[in-house]
């Protein structure tokens, strides 16, 4: 089964100027090793992936990598606080 998804690569320290990972927290971890994803629940829900099973990202360019699911979290607009994590992104940029 293929889907197409849009990967966004973010340093762990950044992450929480984006977002409050840790509050929108479904199963998993925030402590997220080299080699593991931190995906959202609705994507997780139509791959039917859980936290440690594997999953393998292709770019266009047929280039693949294999990651490991660390994290499930509530993102965009499913989740809680998303003017708050509007604001903090602008923050982030500046």
């Amino acid at each position: 089964m293929s889907h197409s998804v849009s990967v966004t690569g973010v340093a762990p320290d950044d992450v929480s100027a984006i977002s409050d990972i840790a509050a929108s927290l479904v199963a998993g971890s925030t402590d997220l090793p080299i080699g593991t994803a931190l995906i959202g629940q609705g994507l997780a829900s139509k791959l039917g992936v859980q936290v440690e099973q594997t999953m393998t990202i292709q770019s266009e360019r047929r280039l693949g990598q294999t990651l490991t699911c660390g994290a499930i979290c509530v993102l965009g607009s499913a989740g809680r606080g998303v003017a708050a994590r509007s604001r903090r992104l602008r923050e982030a940029r500046v």
